[in-house]
């Protein structure tokens, strides 16, 4: 078993050419399920920028649920960001 300290972060980032082709999509499940595997976790939660539609399809494609929006500030500037989770099945 993997023993993790929580909580963690994880980011994601494809260059353009490796974009369009699933890889995102199927990390962030491996990443979900490792988690719920090799912890007690009861959720995984994410937080992406509204602006960021990539993301927020990604998280939505792999069955995460937007649960909550909040102000924030990026750099200095501020923006919307969206909270999404998934539990355990």
């Amino acid at each position: 078993k993997y023993r993790l300290n929580l909580p963690s972060q994880a980011t994601t980032s494809l260059t353009f050419t490796a974009q369009g082709r699933g890889l995102a999509s199927e990390a962030v499940r491996a990443l979900i399920a490792l988690l719920f595997e090799a912890t007690r976790a009861g959720q995984v939660v994410a937080i992406t920028d509204a602006r960021n539609t990539a993301s927020i399809q990604l998280l939505e494609r792999v069955g995460m649920q937007r649960v909550a929006t909040a102000q924030a500030e990026f750099r200095g500037i501020p923006c919307v960001e969206y909270t999404y989770a998934v539990g355990r099945a």
